[in-house]
C-alpha cells in the first residue's frame, strides 16, 4: 500500500487556483507538478480555493486515550524500585498489584511502559538478585577474611568449579519457584 506524500499547505492551495482559476487541466497540471501522483493532484485541486484542508483529519483525532497516566508511570517505576530492592526477581502482575493499577490494565501495557522508561524483562534464571544487605554483608565478610587468612590461601587453599554453579543465591526461594518461567 503506498503512503501519501505530504503536500505543504501552499502547494495545495497554488493547486486549487490553478484547477479553478486558470483553468489548468490533466497533463498541464501533472507536469506542473511531477514530484506527486495523480490522485494526489486532483485530490488538492478539486477543493475550493477558500476552504481549509478538512479532508486530513489526522491531526484532530488524537487516537484511543492511554490506558496509564503519568503518575501511574511514575508510582510503576517507584515501585520497581522497591520491589528490586526487598523481593528481587518479581513479574509484571506483582508489580502491577504494587503499584496499585487496576488489572484492567493488561500486562503489555506494564511492560511497555517500562520498556519507555529504559527497564527490560528478561527471563528469570537460577540466581537471585544481590540485594543491599547481602552485598554489604559479603564486604564485611571479605575484609574480615582478608584479615584472618594467609595471602596464599586463596591460590593453594581453596578450590572453584569451573562452570560456577557451585553458589545458588536466592532472596526468596518458595516465592520464585512459586513462579516458573517468570520475567525479571
Amino acid at each position: 500500500m503506498k503512503t501519501r506524500k505530504f503536500v505543504p499547505k501552499e502547494t495545495s492551495i497554488y493547486m486549487r487556483f490553478m484547477y479553478h482559476e486558470n483553468h489548468v487541466r490533466e497533463r498541464k497540471l501533472l507536469q506542473a507538478f511531477p514530484n506527486y501522483s495523480k490522485a494526489t493532484i486532483y485530490r488538492h485541486a478539486k477543493l475550493s480555493i477558500d476552504e481549509e484542508d478538512n479532508f486530513d483529519k489526522r491531526k484532530q483525532n488524537e487516537g484511543r486515550p492511554r490506558k496509564l497516566t503519568v503518575r501511574d508511570e511514575r508510582n510503576l517505576v517507584r515501585e520497581l524500585r522497591k520491589c528490586r530492592a526487598t523481593i528481587g526477581s518479581f513479574s509484571a502482575s506483582r508489580l502491577r498489584t504494587a503499584a496499585g493499577i487496576s488489572p484492567d490494565v493488561s500486562l503489555w501495557t506494564i511492560r511497555r511502559a517500562l520498556k519507555r522508561q529504559g527497564y527490560h524483562y528478561l527471563h528469570s534464571r537460577k540466581k537471585g538478585l544481590l540485594t543491599r544487605k547481602d552485598m554489604s554483608r559479603r564486604h564485611q565478610f571479605a575484609r574480615k577474611i582478608r584479615r584472618l587468612l594467609p595471602d596464599d590461601f586463596w591460590k593453594s587453599g581453596i578450590s572453584f568449579y569451573i562452570d560456577g554453579t557451585s553458589f545458588v543465591h536466592k532472596t526468596n526461594p518458595f516465592d520464585q519457584a512459586r513462579a516458573t518461567k517468570s520475567m525479571a
